[in-house]
């Protein structure tokens, strides 16, 4: 993980990425944090990917009881792609690799007072979310994209 903070004060606003690699290979855990045995096997991937889920939901709870008034932004660059869709398929069912091959996921969560009627854009396309941030905290200079981000 890595911090940068803006602002020299405690009060000031901050700004902080969390890389989170715990969806990713190998899928040593099982859904309950466990280490399994096998970390290279594919079927290991839906255990880990569900502890993943947790520890994240964990991490917002965290940041949410330091700062209630906290923006968040989640974002996944890719899906699953140490297996090839033919071995997806295989293992979790036809059809299987559609679903998580280049399934990602984006969300933001901006308090009301914060908002300024900007997130349906944000929502539109997760291009956008870093362009909303930057508008809406920095200063406006970026365009929105249009559609879904599948251009």
């Amino acid at each position: 993980s890595l911090q940068v903070s803006i602002g020299e004060k405690e009060s000031e606003p901050k700004f902080v990425i969390i890389h989170d690699f715990l969806a990713h290979y190998p899928f040593d855990l099982d859904a309950n944090g466990n280490r399994v045995e096998d970390d290279t096997n594919i079927l290991s991937y839906p255990g880990q990917h569900t502890y993943a889920g947790k520890a994240l939901i964990n991490m917002i709870d965290l940041i949410l009881e330091v700062d209630p008034d906290a923006v968040i932004v989640l974002q996944a660059d890719h899906g699953l792609h140490m297996f090839s869709a033919e071995e997806i398929d295989e293992a979790l069912g036809a059809g299987s690799s559609v679903d998580i091959w280049n399934s990602v996921f984006s969300a933001i969560r901006v308090p009301e007072q914060y908002q300024n009627g900007d997130e349906q854009y944000a929502l539109a396309n997760p291009l956008n979310i870093s362009r909303y941030i930057v508008n809406r905290f920095v200063g406006e200079n970026y365009d929105y994209l249009a559609g879904d981000g599948a251009d």
